[in-house]
């Protein structure tokens, strides 16, 4: 069966006021940003009160400045400690998607009236082979757009 997921924006209490009234999935968009767990220390615990009994279908993961496919090893490391966050954050918020940008640099997309828009899209699926995975989530997706 398919669902219907909404993205929070940072919006958490009133898009799980939206999800619980039509008994919708969430996207949590907050810890995309690196520093959001370190100037939030409760935010696990209170995204976990305030989507009780909603499906928190996916994450969205750290973006800025991301590039797997880099040439230089630091870009490559940063690159993966950011996607291992990402990891951590969805298994103690019991979620099983994580969503991860490749590539974007700031100030090299222009908006548009409709959408994001990239001046030189990176899009591409990239299998990462994690070792720091200590266990499988089933259904765990990558998806690099």
């Amino acid at each position: 069966m398919k669902q219907i997921v909404l993205c929070d924006e940072g919006d958490t209490f009133g898009i799980s006021k939206i999800c619980k009234k039509y008994n919708l999935g969430v996207n949590i968009d907050n810890f995309y940003k690196p520093d959001y767990l370190l100037n939030n220390p409760n935010a696990i615990k209170e995204h976990l009160e305030v989507y009780k009994n909603i499906d928190i279908c996916s994450i969205h993961g750290p973006f800025c400045d991301l590039n797997y496919g880099s040439n230089d090893t630091l870009i490559v490391e940063a690159t993966l400690k950011r996607f291992e966050y990402a990891y951590e954050i969805s298994c103690k918020l019991n979620c099983q998607n994580i969503v991860l940008h490749n590539g974007y640099v700031p100030g090299t997309s222009v908006l548009s009236e409709t959408n994001f828009i990239m001046i030189e899209p990176s899009v591409f699926l990239i299998k990462l082979h994690l070792v720091f995975l200590s266990r499988q989530m089933s259904g765990l997706i990558y998806s690099i757009l």
